[in-house]
């Protein structure tokens, strides 16, 4: 009767286990390949931790998601301004926000001042303070109705 009855049903579900179990085996080798796990030893046990590029990859994607979640929602007429200043021994970070920002749908006034019509809270207050960037980011949520029209069009 090959594939049909209990027995059937319990070796395929070994059978699935066991591709899921290398499958994530997979992954953990890729993610520590890559520098985003580390393995420690706490008493008997082995454990995997995130390194800290690990950690700033996981809050990178959660702004882009946090991002895109907030682009379905109507606009509530508020925007939200991003000024920053980041020194010059840190432009890499500089560099890397204007990416980011950009990726994320904000709008280019100046190349430290960004604008955008959704909530960049609290996803990227997160990010800021991993990077210890807090001092040098001003988050200004500003209400549009009295903004210039060529303000409005560029935000939309």
């Amino acid at each position: 009767m090959g594939g049909f009855g209990p027995t059937a049903y319990i070796e395929r579900e070994r059978r699935r286990r066991k591709k899921e179990y290398q499958r994530l085996k997979r992954y953990i080798a890729y993610l520590k390949e890559a520098h985003y796990l580390e393995r420690v030893k706490e008493g008997e046990q082995t454990l995997y931790r995130l390194t800290s590029k690990g950690q700033f990859e996981l809050l990178r994607l959660a702004f882009l998601l946090h991002m895109q979640e907030e682009r379905s929602k109507p606009w509530n007429g508020k925007s939200h301004l991003i000024v920053f200043d980041i020194p010059e021994e840190k432009r890499i970070y500089r560099d890397f926000f204007r990416k980011l920002l950009k990726a994320s749908g904000f709008r280019m006034l100046q190349f430290s001042v960004w604008m955008t019509r959704h909530n960049p809270h609290p996803s990227i207050d997160g990010l800021i303070k991993h990077l210890k960037l807090t001092p040098y980011f001003e988050i200004v949520e500003i209400n549009c109705n009295a903004c210039s029209i060529r303000l409005q069009k560029l935000i939309r």
